[in-house]
């Protein structure tokens, strides 16, 4: 019966970390910003007809149509562990980061 219970606690122990790990993570993640328009100044493309999906970058949170966030990368320190869409201001911040080790 004891080791029912111990088993018990410990997945409660380990559920709960991964609830506050994820509050974590949600905590520092940048809002969705709304847009009608792509929000990388070359493109401007209207985001509401047909065809014309939104993404918002994980790292930056703006709205960029389907061209403009075309790059993947992995964010861990935002909980994002497999490569998610992220614009190119973003992706070349991450890349000078990890390779310059700021």
């Amino acid at each position: 019966i004891n080791d029912n219970k111990l088993t018990s606690s410990s997945s409660d122990i380990s559920s709960s970390s991964k609830k506050n790990k994820k509050a974590d993570y949600e905590s520092k993640r940048p809002k969705n910003q709304k847009s009608k328009n792509c929000m990388n100044t070359k493109c401007n493309k209207k985001l509401s007809g047909m065809g014309s999906k939104k993404h918002n970058c994980r790292k930056c949170g703006k709205l960029y149509c389907k061209t403009c966030i075309n790059k993947k990368s992995k964010i861990e320190e935002l909980g994002y562990f497999k490569p998610v869409p992220i614009c190119d201001v973003c992706f070349h911040s991450l890349n000078y980061q990890k390779y310059n080790k700021i």
